[in-house]
């Protein structure tokens, strides 16, 4: 299973792609591979790519071949406080409208980006900086909530305002947005107490 999982981004993560993983591959009817991606996927590719590694699947200077052509395209793509927005064109590598930003999918690809550089660092320095800098670079603040001390749903940038919803469950997807938000020190830890337990 794991080597079939690392074959679909070994065949649809390309130069032709600009590097980015397309959200989906429609097989029956054959349409073939979306030419949309998002922050979640980028940053499960990332990963899949140090998982592909350590399984064996592909050799260290691939793994660095590809993150640092992923890398290379994120660094030129149209971001909002440093967040991707949701959807992107994968070939224009344009921000879909109506352009919005996910609190999710921006802690998501965070957290991907720091795993990433965690695992080159002492291997490849500059690669390493260049995954901080652009995780450090993505304004979680600005998603967040102050006084009711939660995130919101995310930022709808075409219409120029915040989600009125937030996340308020521990038990949800947002977790590790809380995580990388409270450990890059951009909202306080007790924010995490805000967070209803089940």
């Amino acid at each position: 299973l794991a080597r079939e999982t690392w074959a679909f981004f070994e065949n649809y993560v390309t130069e032709r792609e600009n590097w980015l993983p397309p959200d989906n591959v429609q097989v029956d009817p054959d349409v073939g591979a979306a030419r949309r991606t998002s922050p979640t996927n980028i940053g499960l590719y990332l990963v899949a790519c140090l998982s592909a590694r350590e399984l064996g699947f592909i050799r260290e200077e691939e793994m660095l071949s590809r993150l640092r052509d992923t890398v290379s395209t994120l660094e030129h793509m149209e971001t909002w406080h440093g967040q991707l927005y949701n959807w992107y064109d994968i070939d224009t590598l344009r921000p879909l409208r109506p352009r919005y930003v996910s609190s999710v999918d921006g802690g998501n690809l965070a957290a991907s980006l720091l795993t990433c550089a965690a695992a080159v660092e002492g291997v490849d320095e500059a690669l390493c900086a260049r995954l901080r800098t652009l995780a450090r670079g993505m304004d979680f603040a600005c998603l967040f909530d102050g006084r009711r001390k939660l995130f919101s749903i995310g930022a709808d940038v075409e219409n120029g305002r915040m989600s009125a919803s937030h996340y308020d469950l521990l038990a949800s997807e947002s977790r590790i947005l809380s995580y990388v938000a409270m450990m890059m020190g951009q909202v306080e830890p007790k924010h995490f107490r805000r967070l209803s337990r089940p």
